[in-house]
């Protein structure tokens, strides 16, 4: 318990929060919802393996430029079992040699001396650092933290103009938009060779109109009526794409781009419908070797390698060749879903350049396969029964085109949320349920802002009647069509 209590600090009216995580509570039942949720427990975890990982590691430099890391291995096997190698040589000849146990990294300690190719190594123990939470999931644009926020909110004249201000601030750019577009494309058409006639669709934060800086880049594979993989082909190399996604993103590259859905739907559905809000074992948050150091961020000093086993993703001839082996046990036959899902994660680990840190969760609620893509700093996740969420996203930008209030006013509750330790994941409400409580609030203003879903339905034309799981999601696709609400107030009123 201690360990928990010097992570937690007590705040002014109740308020608790937690300096590991970074999040901040309103009372004690949401501190201990926190405490014994997915973020923290994996930290906690993390934190503790790092400890144990510096515990058996040494620094070790002075090898020549040609020595990799099996030579670096076999050597400092005669001290005993080595765990992994983790070599930075962009910014000089560094490595972290982390042995088996600490039994190992004492012998190799005492060593008075070490040389490995006519060079004398220099051998020392690794430094230990305050252990430091993972970086952003997003390199490309970032949210102010609160301070900045302030100040940037201070400058704008009155409440209402802060509120359009904090959309601006927190909203995707527009390079990042593109950058999730090429993403897009790029596993389109690596799964195209796979199932032709599929469709990888983006939902969530990436097209509802409530994008957040950081946010996960969900998708949905539409497999259609396909029931089997096509013959393998050969990995797909995508020169065009990934090239623009490691350059200097250029709008002419998005010309092949495919279309985001434009089927709509209703907020009567299923409760957070919309995101992929699932529990995984506490087992399965983490790979069985840790991350690689080299596999999320560049290094700014060879002290500062985090403890790691080497690359895990750079495999391709074994993925591949997996995939091959799937394929072919899986032709002919109706494909359940689980095997569907260790398919797509064979092929997302195979044949999507740049994509890393693959894991198949098949025990969500939504089953999905979670990602990485090392080039745009996106995390991701892949359903293939995820339709009902695809018309949600719809009909969450379908509100936020029919009057302009919408944004700034789901922006302004959201962070109002955060910023009083109300949104989150357990007994909190999330993103999805703030945002339909605000629709609800301006569905139900004398006059109302929004058109209520009974409207909306009766409004949808041919071609637009959807009906996904039982759930009616026949809405208009497009804005211009309804009429304006006659509702005037401003935005700084609606929180009297």
């Amino acid at each position: 318990m201690a360990a928990v209590d010097s992570d937690v600090e007590s705040l002014p009216r109740g308020g608790f929060r937690c300096c590991l995580c970074h999040v901040t509570t309103a009372n004690r039942p949401s501190l201990d919802a926190h405490l014994g949720g997915r973020k923290h427990r994996h930290l906690v975890e993390l934190r503790a393996a790092r400890k144990a990982q510096g515990l058996r590691s040494v620094f070790v430099s002075g090898f020549p430029r040609n020595v990799d890391s099996t030579q670096l291995s076999e050597y400092f096997q005669a001290f005993g079992p080595v765990a992994s190698v983790v070599m930075d040589k962009d910014k000089g000849v560094f490595a972290i040699v982390e042995m088996g146990d600490v039994g190992a990294r004492e012998a190799v300690l005492s060593q008075p001396q070490h040389s490995l190719g006519g060079h004398r190594l220099r051998v020392r123990p690794r430094e230990q650092k305050e252990f430091q939470r993972p970086a952003s999931k997003s390199p490309k644009g970032a949210a102010p933290d609160s301070h900045q926020l302030a100040t940037a909110l201070a400058e704008a004249p009155d409440v209402g103009a802060q509120m359009v201000k904090l959309v601006g601030l927190r909203e995707l750019s527009q390079a990042e938009q593109q950058l999730r577009s090429l993403v897009v494309a790029l596993i389109q058409e690596v799964f195209t060779e796979f199932f032709p006639g599929c469709v990888v669709h983006p939902f969530g934060s990436s097209i509802n109109s409530f994008d957040v800086h950081g946010c996960d880049l969900d998708l949905f594979l539409d497999l259609g009526d396909l029931q089997e993989p096509q013959p393998a082909p050969k990995a797909p190399e995508s020169p065009s794409l990934d090239s623009a996604l490691a350059s200097p993103l250029d709008p002419q590259a998005l010309a092949g781009t495919p279309a985001s859905p434009s089927d709509s739907q209703p907020p009567a559905s299923p409760p957070n419908s919309e995101a992929l809000d699932f529990e995984i074992p506490s087992s399965s948050l983490a790979p069985r070797t840790p991350d690689s150091a080299l596999a999320s961020e560049t290094l700014a000093s060879p002290q500062s390698l985090p403890p790691a086993s080497p690359l895990q993703e750079d495999r391709g001839e074994g993925d591949l060749g997996k995939v091959l082996e799937l394929v072919e046990a899986l032709k002919g036959e109706k494909t359940e879903q689980g095997a569907m899902l260790e398919l797509v994660g064979s092929i997302l680990r195979g044949c999507v350049p740049g994509v890393y840190r693959v894991q198949t969760v098949p025990s969500a609620r939504r089953p999905v396969v979670k990602f990485c893509h090392r080039p745009s700093g996106l995390h991701g996740d892949i359903s293939l029964s995820n339709r009902l969420a695809l018309h949600n996203s719809r009909f969450l930008s379908l509100c936020s085109e029919l009057d302009e209030r919408v944004r700034p006013l789901v922006y302004t509750v959201r962070c109002w949320a955060q910023g009083r330790g109300l949104s989150g994941s357990g007994p909190l409400l999330n993103n999805y349920a703030l945002t339909l409580l605000v629709i609800y609030f301006l569905q139900t203003r004398n006059p109302p802002v929004l058109p209520t879903v009974t409207q909306l339905t009766q409004k949808a034309g041919e071609g637009e009647q959807v009906e996904v799981d039982g759930w009616d999601c026949s809405f208009p696709r497009d804005a211009s069509r309804l009429e304006p609400s006659t509702n005037k107030e401003p935005l700084s009123e609606f929180g009297d």
